[in-house]
């Protein structure tokens, strides 16, 4: 529906108006890099520009979407995708494009638990990847958080907008929704050119030979003998990038910044110099590196013409300078002036040349240029009131990890902010937010005194030498791991992971026991050396008094050798590492060529270890995304199925953005998958199969009273385990015979007498001593109460219509109140397809698991 003024007037879109027919052009540097970069790695959420803005105040739904209707038909990049012509990118501009604006609504949550909500809503958004196939190459949500308190968060495709564009979006859209809310129209001035201007006017200029060719041979001369600047990382690093990163930040003082910026000043340099000059030195420090390259951005925007357009023009240029002979900080400070002088000379000069001269040898586990870049520059948004609301600039959520180590100083309304994304992958937080805290140690120092020769500039202040001292001789003591690795040695502050062989001893020790054998290869998979879940438990107390570390079951599962292994008890024994969401995924057979099976694997207790077994079994051609349950893997705990499936949703879609989807799932988290299912074809998604192992439905019809009944005892925790199973099993059985027929209490009474029959039969007719306290025995608290949470959660779920196949692979020593061949899927699903396998309900996990990979093959077969 067209927005309209107070008079009824329609409102026109702002600026001109889509062609009426696609347009192609040539695709500018920007975008021919941004596309190969998406070809070598498809979703690629590094390749996501991600920000957010807090909107205080009354907002309306409406009026956003209308602006960014009118922000779509002002703006061609909002239009625009990339088709390829022969292997050749090529820019086209739509005519029209959709402006959707979905709303996460978080108002009914407590305060803090809604801000918590917000922020986990963000750090999704920020990694789900952009469908780069269809127009646009963005998205928008509103997170309402507080009834005058929501985020706007937009998540676009480096292909088509940069930082700066940002800025233009936000003022844009803040000017019309005043216009909006003033039912008057929205008055932007016309766009002087548009993006494909920009891409032929550079393309013109890289054809001029007269003006190239010197640029060049001088970049040629300005990168002979350069070479990557590398720093020791606290964890090795992993044959491929998971895309793991987070963002370290501090404030700094107003008084120090304008202190540097005095300290430019007399030196002639610019504050964009004087900080990177000071980051040499923290470099230097950390690798003893003299001749130091790092990358950093330009604009691009030369042309006032561009200055209001929305589009990717930024260019990476390399920074290289030399920091040799130990000069004093005021000579350094010359030397980076040149250094960023001689860069701002080749700043249209495309990135793809800067490779062609230096020629890296191509490592698809890294930056192949730069592991460090620095970015400054002032905040490209200006807070502002706009009509009904107030849109403040906030901290945007990392993305991805381009560089090993990403610093940027962005001056925002309350001062200076330096950060650094890093890639979670080599990095430990308590690293970075040292490195960034010795940052700001030095430009203390060196504004204090200019002439003090880079070496003797102290990195740490008094308390933090203190702390480090203290935290070492505690940890050394017990331990025997440094709590400290990056030490100060020499002249340098080079960066050593000291005790990490010792670990790996420790944990060798421990494995050679378990296995009654010696000489384990660090690079050994220990689950092909005999190791099983039973010892996997035996080890993980084990680790915990060896180190005082929980280690968790699922991190044997995803790091099945000694080294690995002890890298993660290394980052353990650091207090702020912290494994991010998407650990709740994990990939086996990720090289394997058949479509991946999302497996919801509902392992509570031993974190999907058979999974590992599984995956062996079924062969290395048939990848397996791993999904944990709610309540592991930092996953949060829901009250239904419904409420798994839909967080689930964006999580399995930022692995895999759209279809055709293959899912299963074994017991409850076979629910969770059929749910989930549901979403994805309401969506218009196609789920090509739904394979459930050993999961039966509640039937369709709910008896609320029962439910609610159900959930009150499974989550009263001052029941004894073994009373609360008894009777949410016997209570789910007996809503079961309800809902099935007249006869409930017949059919109530003939499954009791089976169920009984088969357990006799199974103990071979002798009477065995039953487990007092099957759950208190073999789990924590933690574990039994979300052992009861999924399981009221399965019993008061009760499945819709699905208007696919669903394949039943089924355990035949188990059984269902209706002599059903489906177990009860029959009735929601449009036809069911059952594989028979032998044993019990868990024994597919354990001694049947050839067996269950047979199953899951027939059900996975074309």
């Amino acid at each position: 529906m067209s927005a309209r003024t107070r008079d009824g007037r329609e409102l026109k879109p702002a600026g001109t108006l889509p062609a009426p027919e696609r347009r192609a052009s040539v695709c500018s540097q920007s975008q021919k890099r941004f596309w190969f970069e998406e070809q070598l790695a498809p979703g690629n959420p590094a390749l996501n520009v991600a920000v957010r803005w807090r909107l205080e105040g009354e907002v309306s739904h409406a009026h956003l979407v209308e602006a960014w209707r009118l922000l779509i038909a002002r703006h061609e990049a909002l239009r625009t995708v990339i088709e390829s012509d022969d292997g050749e990118p090529v820019q086209v501009v739509e005519p029209s494009a959709a402006a959707h604006i979905p709303i996460v609504d978080l108002t009914t949550l407590a305060e803090a638990e809604a801000f918590e909500e917000a922020e986990r809503v963000s750090a999704i958004e920020a990694h789900k990847p952009v469908d780069v196939a269809r127009a646009p190459l963005f998205r928008v949500t509103l997170v309402r958080v507080r009834e005058n308190v929501a985020l706007l968060l937009l998540t676009a495709h480096h292909l088509i907008l940069d930082g700066w564009s940002v800025g233009v979006l936000a003022r844009e859209m803040g000017i019309i929704c005043a216009a909006l809310s003033a039912g008057r129209p929205p008055a932007l001035p016309p766009l002087a050119a548009t993006y494909a201007d920009y891409a032929e006017w550079e393309q013109d200029w890289l054809t001029d030979p007269a003006t190239v060719a010197p640029l060049r041979i001088a970049l040629e001369h300005r990168l002979r003998g350069f070479r990557r600047l590398d720093l020791l990382t606290d964890k090795a690093r992993p044959s491929r990038s998971t895309s793991r990163s987070e963002i370290a930040s501090r404030l700094l003082d107003r008084s120090l910044t304008d202190a540097v910026a005095n300290l430019a000043r007399r030196n002639d340099c610019t504050l964009f110099m004087a900080a990177y000059a000071a980051l040499l030195v923290l470099l230097h420090r950390y690798t003893g590196e003299e001749d130091i390259s790092i990358g950093t951005q330009v604009a691009g925007r030369d042309d006032v013409a561009f200055e209001n357009l929305v589009g990717t023009f930024v260019n990476t240029v390399p920074l290289r300078a030399d920091v040799s002979g130990n000069p004093e900080f005021s000579e350094l400070l010359a030397r980076a002036r040149e250094s960023v002088t001689e860069a701002l000379e080749f700043r249209h000069v495309p990135l793809e040349h800067v490779i062609e001269i230096i020629n890296p040898k191509r490592d698809f586990s890294k930056n192949n240029l730069f592991s460090v870049n620095f970015i400054f520059q002032r905040s490209f948004i200006e807070n502002g009131t706009y009509g009904s609301f107030r849109l403040v600039d906030v901290a945007s959520r990392s993305a991805g990890p381009v560089y090993d180590l990403n610093f940027f100083m962005v001056e925002r309304p309350e001062g200076w902010r330096l950060s650094c994304e890093y890639d979670r992958d080599l990095f430990r937080k308590a690293t970075v937010e040292a490195m960034i805290g010795r940052f700001a140690v030095l430009l203390t120092h060196l504004v204090a005194d200019p002439s003090q020769r880079i070496s003797d500039v102290p990195l740490m202040n008094a308390e933090e030498r203190t702390q480090v001292l203290e935290r070492s001789r505690s940890v050394r003591g017990s331990s025997g791991a440094s709590a400290e690795p990056h030490l100060m040695a020499a002249r340098t502050a080079h960066a050593v992971d000291v005790y990490r062989s010792m670990t790996e001893a420790k944990l060798a020790a421990l494995l050679a026991e378990l296995l009654g054998r010696t000489g384990i290869k660090r690079d050994t998979d220990i689950f092909s050396i005999g190791f099983h879940s039973l010892l996997a438990l035996k080890f993980v107390s084990r680790v915990k008094t060896a180190f005082g570390v929980d280690l968790q079951l699922r991190e044997l599962f995803e790091r099945a050798s000694i080294a690995s292994i002890a890298e993660h008890v290394d980052a353990l024994l650091a207090p702020d590492d912290h494994r991010s969401d998407e650990s709740a995924i994990y990939t086996l057979n990720g090289d394997g060529r058949r479509t991946p099976l999302f497996f919801m694997h509902s392992d509570l207790f031993s974190s999907g270890i058979y999974c590992r077994r599984l995956a062996a079994a079924m062969g290395p051609e048939q990848p397996i995304h791993a999904v944990a349950p709610h309540g592991t893997a930092g996953l949060p705990l829901f009250e239904t199925i419904e409420g798994m499936a839909r967080d689930y949703l964006p999580r399995v879609r930022a692995v895999q953005p759209e279809g055709p989807y293959r899912l299963g799932g074994f017991c409850v988290s076979g629910l969770v998958a059929f749910e989930l299912a549901r979403l994805l074809r309401s969506e218009g998604e196609h789920v090509e199969r739904l394979v459930l192992v050993n999961a039966s439905p509640m039937p369709a019809r709910r008896i609320p009273i029962l439910d609610a009944l159900l959930r009150r005892i499974a989550g009263n925790a001052e029941l004894t385990p073994r009373l609360r199973d008894t009777l949410c099993y016997n209570l789910a059985r007996f809503h079961a015979a309800l809902v099935l027929g007249p006869n409930a209490l017949v059919k109530l009474f003939q499954y009791a007498m089976r169920t009984s029959k088969l357990r006799s039969r199974a103990a071979g007719g002798a009477a065995t001593a039953p487990d007092p306290e099957p759950f208190a025995k073999r789990r924590g608290a933690r574990e039994t109460e979300n052992s009861f949470a999924h399981i009221a959660a399965g019993f008061s779920y009760h499945p819709q219509g699905y208007d696919g196949e669903v394949t039943l692979v089924w355990a035949e020593e188990q059984d269902t109140v209706e002599d059903d061949s489906t177990a009860g899927w029959g009735a929601v699903a449009a036809s069911v397809r059952t594989v028979r396998m032998g044993g019990g309900h868990i024994a597919g996990l354990n001694e049947r698991i050839v067996e269950l990979a047979s199953g899951m093959e027939e059900a996975l077969a074309d």
